[in-house]
């Protein structure tokens, strides 16, 4: 009986609780919030000014020129190639194909040596390869998607539109 008295006290302050909280959520009262509320300083509420002058403006805008000049003059001097974009034609006597990709730098030297063997011999003497020195892959390959012969542009911030390497056999045809 004690034990049935107790249980049921926890069901109904367990029912009180859940009402409360229903009763809460409906009024859209934040009980927490208005605690917080409660105790919150003054000082908090002060507005701080970030405005700043004209001599401030003036000093922040020679900054970002000189920091832009920066940028730009690392940029066009540290062009180091990140990757590669080669361009593989393979003509044989049955059919041709043709292959773009991006490549690691021990790949494409692995390729170069192979097309180097490749076009002293009867088979592969028509076939070319060509290879692009790529700065920034990312907007290379959005470019590249966009416009399937990019590779081909006379200008581009992206990669080296002179080929890092051309079969011999194809100097003057290179794209």
């Amino acid at each position: 009986m004690k034990y049935i008295k107790n249980v049921a006290l926890l069901v109904v302050g367990l029912y009180m609780t859940t009402l409360f909280f229903i009763y809460l959520d409906l009024e859209e009262k934040r009980p927490i919030i208005s605690l917080f509320k409660l105790f919150q300083s003054n000082s908090s509420l002060e507005v701080i000014d970030y405005t700043l002058d004209e001599t401030d403006i003036s000093s922040v805008e020679i900054e970002e020129a000189k920091l832009s000049e920066t940028i730009a003059s690392v940029e066009e001097s540290s062009k180091k190639p990140v990757s590669y974009w080669v361009v593989y034609e393979s003509v044989g006597g049955s059919g041709s194909y043709k292959t773009m990709s991006l490549e690691r730098k021990d790949d494409v030297a692995k390729m170069i040596s192979k097309n180097k063997l490749e076009i002293n011999t009867k088979i592969g003497k028509n076939n070319k390869l060509v290879v692009y020195e790529v700065y920034n892959i990312s907007k290379f390959m959005r470019k590249q998607l966009r416009d399937p012969n990019y590779f081909s542009s006379s200008k581009s911030k992206f990669f080296n539109v002179e080929p890092y390497y051309t079969s011999s056999n194809h100097k003057n045809s290179a794209q």
